[in-house]
């Protein structure tokens, strides 16, 4: 299991993206998992400022909004999603980013649970 676990470090430290899981509380509330990437040396902010989707919300520029929010109503649905959204790193630049979310739904919980 050690073993697996320090190839899996290493092979998401290669990976210049993010990936991550948002799991999605039975009151529709999403928190951040775990998120892999330099998101510091990317955007300025710390993993740690990310967790919730309303961070998300603060660091996005306006227009994208109503795509993150329609992007987010797929995924509870249970609908693989795919968008581009603006972000506005700490410093000010503009960055596109492109946010995949593939549900996993629980048939015990019977509702979607998390997404990757």
């Amino acid at each position: 299991m050690k073993k697996t676990s320090e190839a899996l470090t290493t092979v998401l430290s290669l990976i210049s993206d993010f990936i991550y899981r948002m799991d999605i509380r039975a009151d529709g509330v999403f928190e951040m998992n775990w998120m892999s990437g330099d998101m510091k040396g990317t955007t300025g902010y710390e993993v740690e400022e990310l967790k919730t989707v309303e961070s998300w919300f603060r660091i996005i520029a306006p227009e994208s909004h109503a795509v993150l929010q329609q992007h987010l109503e797929r995924v509870v649905a249970g609908t693989v999603s795919e968008v581009e959204i603006k972000v506005i790193a700490r410093d000010g630049s503009i960055l596109w980013g492109q946010i995949f979310a593939n549900p996993v739904y629980d048939k015990a919980a019977n509702r979607v649970t998390h997404a990757c």
